[in-house]
């Protein structure tokens, strides 16, 4: 963990210039729609994530909204109603960050029903109808079929229109980035590629979350990338490289060359942090004893609980997170993109119960800047 706060002062400079994760899209005052399928039309010079539309004789249902910057869900709205005069009936996050879900509340206001995987209840993205594992639709005569396929973040999801062999993938998949892969790492983009191969073939259409139209053999190109890119990590942390000389390394660099956004600088220490930073052992019975609710100086509670196997910080409407051990009674958060070294630490009583919780956020960035550090005394 010492090697990861070598770029701190760097990953600082860089979250003061950068305020949306995974997009860093210049502003665009017009949108423009491609047509992909006879009814489904995807923008992809919007500001923030791509934005799918699947039009029906009666209403519009997206999949996503962009960016939460002034006036794009307003440009976003303009490039709708040149394709569409269509009542916006629903939209699909395919995951809470602001450059998927920023126009949320823009097209709520007109009447749409948001959709979300259950865990954007954690995050600030307005939602109105959530699902665990999967949903169905039945919209223009099309199956659209959501799937839960946490990875990018816990929520991340990936929409199927069955019947126009089409699949959203979200920030799950990027023509111009190797994205955030969050806690999961390695594991969780397997059982995600297993999943998208078992609904595709060779005549599929793939829709980025950043990036252009893609198909079946671009996505798995992209997903050999990202496990060679991952597995050289791997081996520059085991022998001891900084952070900084990976980033600057050109072997490196030229692995990823294809993509003509490099976040390396950010995303190296979250790629090593979630799948080469050594993890406590501890059993159920043991990580159990911090599940609770636990009240801060800021007056409200957060909520450990243990799920599947693993610690999961949280509080409605704000954040959810998950920890990873390093010690007994020391844990790092894992899960925020681009920033590191966020840590939460348990204490105990003199009757050896657990008491208080302290947590420490040294980099702030858009994503966890609703965490409040210090103590909280556990309540139940």
């Amino acid at each position: 963990m010492k090697m990861l706060k070598m770029i701190s002062a760097l990953l600082i400079a860089l979250v003061v210039n950068n305020s949306m994760a995974q997009s860093s899209v210049d502003d665009k005052t017009e949108v423009f729609f491609e047509k992909i399928a006879d009814n489904v039309y995807v923008t992809t010079n919007n500001s923030g994530a791509n934005v799918t539309m699947l039009v029906a004789e009666q209403s519009i249902l997206l999949i996503d909204t962009g960016s939460r910057r002034a006036g794009t869900a307003e440009s976003l709205y303009a490039g709708i109603r040149s394709i569409s005069d269509k009542k916006i009936q629903y939209v699909i996050n395919t995951h809470y960050h602001f450059d998927h879900s920023g126009g949320n509340q823009f097209f709520a206001n007109l009447g749409a029903t948001i959709i979300g995987q259950k865990y954007i209840k954690y995050s600030p993205s307005l939602h109105h109808i959530t699902f665990n594992k999967k949903m169905t639709l039945n919209f223009a005569g099309e199956e659209v079929n959501i799937y839960h396929t946490p990875g990018h973040t816990l929520d991340s999801s990936i929409v199927h229109l069955v019947n126009n062999n089409i699949l959203l993938m979200g920030d799950s998949f990027s023509t111009e980035m190797i994205t955030y892969e969050g806690a999961g790492g390695k594991n969780g983009y397997d059982k995600l590629m297993k999943k998208v191969l078992s609904l595709t073939n060779d005549n599929s259409t793939i829709v980025p979350g950043h990036g252009v139209v893609s198909n079946i053999r671009d996505l798995i190109k992209s997903h050999k990338t990202r496990d060679i890119y991952r597995k050289r990590l791997g081996v520059l942390y085991a022998q001891g490289w900084s952070m900084e000389s990976i980033f600057q390394d050109k072997t490196t660099k030229a692995l990823i060359s294809d993509f003509t956004k490099f976040y390396g600088h950010r995303l190296i220490p979250d790629m090593i942090e979630a799948n080469f930073v050594k993890k406590a052992s501890l059993p159920l019975n043991w990580l159990a004893q911090f599940s609770g609710r636990y009240l801060g100086a800021d007056g409200l509670f957060t909520q450990i609980t243990l799920i599947d196997g693993k610690l999961q910080m949280r509080r409605a409407g704000s954040f959810v997170i998950e920890l990873k051990p390093l010690s007994k009674n020391r844990f790092d958060l894992v899960g925020f993109p681009f920033v590191q070294e966020e840590q939460v630490s348990f204490t105990f009583s003199k009757n050896k119960q657990v008491d208080k919780m302290l947590l420490q956020i040294p980099n702030r960035f858009v994503l966890n800047s609703w965490i409040v550090e210090g103590e909280s005394k556990k309540i139940l």
